[in-house]
């Protein structure tokens, strides 16, 4: 398997700190007041957003650094593995995921998850993160072994971290996680060696900004 191809896996496997199926129709994300239960957060409606106007809120390739092409289709994110295969507790409502490759080696992912409410959001960022902070540092997948861990970045956003993945065979990622309103926000970028945070934040900035637009409109 290329180098390329194995990063591009990676963002499939890693990149997404919660399952969920994709959105079948174009209806605004809402919550009834009758699903709250006892044992999970309040799910307040989350602001109108549709499937739709999610395509348009990920990053384009216009927006990407000079040299980067769209890579393949764009895809709801939807994982076949999780960070030391721990279960998610909560499902996200829609999800968008586009990535970007130059020269078959350097790649960007930008990505957007939604969720019933801002509350439900927030768990489940702060569940990847407490099983990264208990110790999960690799995993093997399909024969191919990742070693990661969390990494220093700014704070953005209303909850953020960063985790850089390592692959055995060559190549390292760095995928940045934010929270913001009902949804977290990614950016993370790779090739032979990590994107630096340097880096990917003009491209988060510009990715928070589309969202926050979606939801003013």
């Amino acid at each position: 398997m290329s180098t390329l191809k194995i990063l591009l896996a990676s963002f499939l496997l890693f990149s997404l700190v919660a399952c969920g199926g994709s959105q079948e129709d174009d209806r605004p994300t809402s919550v009834p007041s009758s699903a709250t239960t006892s044992d999970s957060p309040s799910e307040d409606p989350s602001p109108a957003i549709t499937k739709g106007e999610l395509s348009k809120v990920v990053l384009a390739v216009d927006e990407m650094p000079t040299g980067y092409a769209k890579d393949g289709k764009d895809d709801d994110g939807t994982p076949t593995s999780h960070y030391c295969d721990y279960k998610p507790k909560y499902e996200q409502v829609m999800g968008i995921s586009r990535t970007f490759n130059r020269d078959d080696v350097d790649i960007v992912n930008a990505s957007v998850r939604v969720y019933q409410s801002p509350e439900i959001a927030r768990e489940a960022m702060a569940q990847v993160k407490s099983v990264l902070d208990a110790g999960c540092t690799e995993q093997s997948v399909d024969g191919e072994k990742y070693r990661f861990g969390l990494v220093s970045a700014p704070s953005a956003g209303d909850q953020s971290y960063a985790v850089r993945a390592d692959i055995e065979s060559g190549g390292s990622i760095v995928n940045w996680y934010v929270l913001r309103g009902p949804a977290i926000v990614s950016v993370g970028g790779g090739g032979y060696s990590p994107m630096a945070i340097d880096e990917l934040r003009p491209l988060l900035d510009k990715q928070i900004a589309k969202f926050d637009a979606a939801l003013a409109d």
